[in-house]
């Protein structure tokens, strides 16, 4: 099973997603990357699209620009936050949750899904990257 395939895989079983049909994957430089086929026709140079996870002897990581546009309808593996987690989520390390189960989660603060997280022990850790991370200047209504 190829890497692309494996990645699919995982999404349908952890998240119980269907992606859609003109999304089209492809591994380059040990990533996924996905792209439109509108894209794909058009044939520019360079890369179009962008990262969507990796798959490796680690694990597969599912990256949070990518869980954010195509993951909203997740049916399994996710967890509600409330306002004030929602804002620790974002700018924490990490935020101390009831679920006592582990693994890749989904972060969602009402309709909206603010990333993706690491659950071990109690405490969900934000995939964004150090002072990269990502801040909501808006009020996210729910």
């Amino acid at each position: 099973m190829s890497h692309v395939s494996t990645f699919k895989k995982h999404l349908e079983t952890a998240f119980g997603i269907v992606l859609p049909r003109d999304a089209v994957f492809q591994e380059q430089e040990n990533v996924i990357r996905v792209y439109s086929k509108t894209l794909m026709m058009l044939q520019q140079p360079g890369y179009m699209g962008f990262v969507a996870g990796k798959v490796s002897t680690k694990g597969i990581e599912v990256k949070t620009e990518f869980a954010q546009l195509f993951l909203k309808g997740a049916k399994k593996n996710t967890i509600s936050l409330s306002e004030l987690e929602a804002r620790e989520f974002v700018e924490s390390d990490f935020i101390p949750v009831k679920d006592a189960g582990k693994g890749q989660k989904l972060a969602k603060f009402g309709r909206h899904l603010l990333g993706v997280g690491k659950l071990e022990d109690g405490k969900l850790y934000p995939s964004f990257i150090g002072k990269g991370r990502k801040r909501a200047e808006n009020q996210i209504r729910p």
